[in-house]
């Protein structure tokens, strides 16, 4: 069995860390019961990158609004329906927040969801890897919770539904399965595989609504390699039914190999930028004006809207800070570098052609690696150019 405590203090950012510390301690404060679940728990267990964290309290989690954004939390979007709500925590750690639910099908497509226990709301998921929670109560912190065996699937590197109706009561299942599939890696086991051919064959997906397909639009645009993803969806013949406006072959794909090449290089330098709101315009290029308004609009989280709106000026802003006298001495450049919006770094990186950016760039590549293994450590703490100077 995994170590948990070890897996949440190791595994997550120090921004998500943070953000998660914040939400136990809110909801201990109101006497709630909390749990992480779903992705999150699935991708501590397999390895993979924790991208969100999902969080469940034991009540209505709506209530929880305004001491978490006095926490700092900037919240994006919300449910009244599930009572959950989406939240941006400093340091880019994004999170849903919400109620552990049961929920019935008088229809398909229609669900009706009512207060649960955490056991019910794990039945209530669409398959058993992200049908798994960890309490993040004092006395039970880090306690797994895997009722319908999620980890044996999870080495298996298999997709089983929770339910066997789960295709016919849900169908947007069939196209996250197809999401989480070109993610992970994965494949769906014999009978969910035979489930989703039937449901493709006889139009389960005519059931699912409008704000499921926005909400699955959006969320190819935060995966890591939405290019794959959407090409994936399209495969699936499930972009036409989610939005038909968005289309790999109206994404700049040159530029976004550019841009994640310029990601992994900051990167293995220890500057860590969401490539989100970046990957957008590239993955948007060739998207009619109005098309690409509308598609903004259809977005559940608008917090990432306005993210993708502000990057450009942010990012043409830490370029000319870089340039500047203020970045001239090579020191002053690395304590720029690093104190700066990561994610306005990554769009200066990309975009910004001019030589005393670039210059300062190819410098922080180059020449402070060298310079950090021919100077003791204790010179440069004597100089103050070490990562804690920048903090």
């Amino acid at each position: 069995m995994a170590d948990y405590i070890y897996l949440l203090e190791n595994r997550l950012s120090k921004a998500q860390r943070d953000a998660l510390d914040r939400v136990r301690e809110i909801a201990r404060v109101k006497g709630l019961t909390s749990f992480l679940v779903g992705g999150a728990v699935r991708d501590l267990t397999s390895g993979s990158p924790v991208r969100d964290l999902d969080v469940v309290v034991q009540g209505n989690a709506l209530k929880l609004k305004k001491e978490i954004e006095k926490a700092g939390g900037i919240v994006s979007g919300e449910s009244d329906a599930t009572q959950s709500f989406f939240v941006q925590f400093p340091g880019g750690a994004r999170m849903e927040i919400g109620a552990t639910l049961s929920v019935i099908y008088p229809k398909p497509g229609k669900p009706v969801y009512k207060a649960a226990t955490i056991l019910d709301d794990l039945r209530r998921r669409d398959f058993t890897a992200n049908a798994m929670a960890l309490s993040l109560n004092q006395g039970s912190f880090g306690l797994l919770m895997d009722p319908l065996n999620g980890v044996a699937d999870i080495e298996n590197r298999e997709l089983r539904l929770v339910s066997n109706y789960g295709f016919i009561e849900d169908p947007v299942r069939m196209v996250r399965g197809v999401r989480f599939m070109a993610r992970l890696g994965w494949q769906m086991d014999e009978r969910t595989r035979s489930r989703y051919e039937t449901g493709k064959e006889e139009g389960y997906i005519s059931a699912m609504s409008a704000a499921q397909k926005a909400y699955e639009t959006e969320e190819i645009f935060h995966e890591e390699d939405p290019l794959r993803v959407l090409r994936r969806l399209e495969a699936e013949g499930w972009m036409k039914h989610l939005n038909p406006t968005v289309s790999s072959s109206k994404a700049n794909v040159t530029e976004l190999e550019r841009l994640r090449d310029v990601q992994m290089q900051l990167q293995i330098h220890g500057i860590h930028a969401d490539a989100t709101a970046a990957n957008f315009p590239l993955l948007t290029a060739k998207m009619a004006p109005k098309d690409v308004e509308a598609l903004k609009k259809s977005f559940v989280r608008q917090a990432f809207v306005d993210d993708i709106d502000a990057l450009e000026a942010q990012g043409k802003a830490f370029g000319a800070q870089l340039s500047g006298k203020e970045a001239a001495a090579p020191s002053q450049a690395w304590k720029l570098i690093h104190s700066a919006r990561p994610e306005a770094v990554l769009w200066a990186a990309h975009h910004v052609k001019a030589a005393g950016t670039q210059n300062k760039l190819k410098s922080f590549y180059t020449d402070w690696p060298q310079a950090r293994q021919r100077i003791p450590y204790t010179v440069m703490q004597e100089m103050r150019i070490t990562p804690a100077a920048s903090i």
